[in-house]
């Protein structure tokens, strides 16, 4: 355990994350959510930015902030355009011709070797 405060504990962004949440609550097609009524649903995004932020140690200044924030951000939103992926365990999760996801990655806090 480090001394050295957290991100969640200097600076969560709450306003964006209750934004993402709202955004994500008014899906209304789309999204795997909205093919069964999920009793007690969490916001995702709101659950995803507080495990983030309680994992990072705080970088510091405002300035290395947005710079972390870049850095773990550049998520699409755009539908990657699978070929099959419902199809049970069969599903196909390549990419379509045409995919946002083709060649939109980034090399930036990559591990140090991959797990698979």
């Amino acid at each position: 355990m480090t001394d050295k405060p957290l991100l969640i504990e200097r600076a969560f962004p709450l306003k964006q994350a209750s934004l993402d949440s709202v955004h994500e609550k008014n899906v209304r097609h789309g999204h795997i959510s909205t093919l069964h009524i999920w009793p007690a649903r969490r916001p995702l995004a709101a659950c995803r930015a507080a495990l983030i932020a309680t994992l990072l140690p705080d970088p510091g200044t405002p300035e290395e902030r947005r710079k972390l924030c870049e850095k773990i951000g550049g998520n699409i939103s755009e539908d990657p355009l699978f070929v099959m992926p419902w199809n049970g365990e069969s599903g196909d999760w390549h990419l379509q011709c045409g995919s946002p996801s083709i060649d939109s990655g980034t090399t930036t806090m990559t591990p140090d070797h991959d797990l698979g």
